[in-house]
C-alpha cells in the first residue's frame, strides 16, 4: 500500500511538473512547435473557455469563420471567435467577437496580429498558475512537495542502510581515519556481532 501511495504522489509530482513547465515555456515562447498559452483573464469567451484556463493556440496558414484565435490588441492578448472574414485587395481581415459579449469586437484583426488558432485549453490551470506566482502558492505547491519527496527518499536510503545493518564507530577519530570507499569495503568491521 506504501508503495502504491509513493509512486502515486510521485506521479502526480512529475505531471504537475511538466505541465507547468509546458505552460511556462508556451507563456514565453512559441518556439516549441508553434504552440503559445495563455492564461484567460474574462469572461467573454465562457461558458466555451471559462475565466481561469490556460488557451493553447498554435499559428496556422489561414483561419476560417467559428476558428477561436488569440491576438495581440495592444499590450494585451485577447482570445475570441472569429465571426467574418472579409478580404480588402490583398489582405484578410477577421471580425471577432467573445461567445459571451453581444456585440463583435469594434476592431478587425488582420492576419500579422493573430497569434494562432486555439486547439486545447485546460480549465482552472491559470488560476493554479497565478497562484503559484505567489508566496503561499510556492510554500504549497513547491516548498511541501519538495520536502515530502526529500523525505520519502531519505527514509529509503535509512531502511537500506537498516537492511545492511549499519553500526557507525564510537568515536569521531574513527570517522577521520577512514573514508567512505574504505567503510563500504571494510563494513563487516562495522556490523554488529
Amino acid at each position: 500500500m506504501k508503495k502504491i501511495i509513493k509512486l502515486s504522489f510521485q506521479t502526480t509530482i512529475f505531471v504537475l511538473f511538466v505541465m507547468t513547465a509546458a505552460v511556462l515555456i508556451t507563456a514565453k515562447t512559441d518556439k516549441v512547435f508553434g504552440i503559445q498559452s495563455f492564461i484567460v483573464a474574462s469572461g467573454s469567451m465562457e461558458p466555451t473557455i471559462p475565466v481561469g484556463s490556460v488557451v493553447f493556440t498554435q499559428k496556422m496558414a489561414s483561419y476560417k469563420k467559428g476558428d477561436v484565435i488569440a491576438f495581440k490588441q495592444g499590450d494585451v492578448s485577447v482570445t475570441h471567435r472569429i465571426v467574418k472574414v472579409t478580404k480588402n485587395n490583398s489582405t484578410i481581415n477577421y471580425q471577432t467577437k467573445g461567445d459571451a459579449n453581444k456585440t463583435a469586437d469594434q476592431n478587425k484583426v488582420s492576419g500579422k496580429e493573430i497569434i494562432g488558432k486555439q486547439f486545447a485549453f485546460i480549465p482552472q490551470l491559470g488560476k493554479f498558475m497565478v497562484f503559484a506566482k505567489t508566496l503561499p502558492g510556492f510554500i504549497i505547491f513547491v516548498i511541501i512537495p519538495s520536502l515530502f519527496f526529500i523525505s520519502f527518499e531519505m527514509a529509503t536510503v535509512l531502511r537500506e542502510l537498516d537492511k545492511r545493518n549499519f553500526v557507525l564507530p564510537d568515536h569521531m577519530e574513527d570517522l577521520k581515519k577512514i573514508n567512505l570507499y574504505q567503510y563500504v569495503r571494510y563494513e563487516p568491521y562495522f556490523r554488529n556481532g
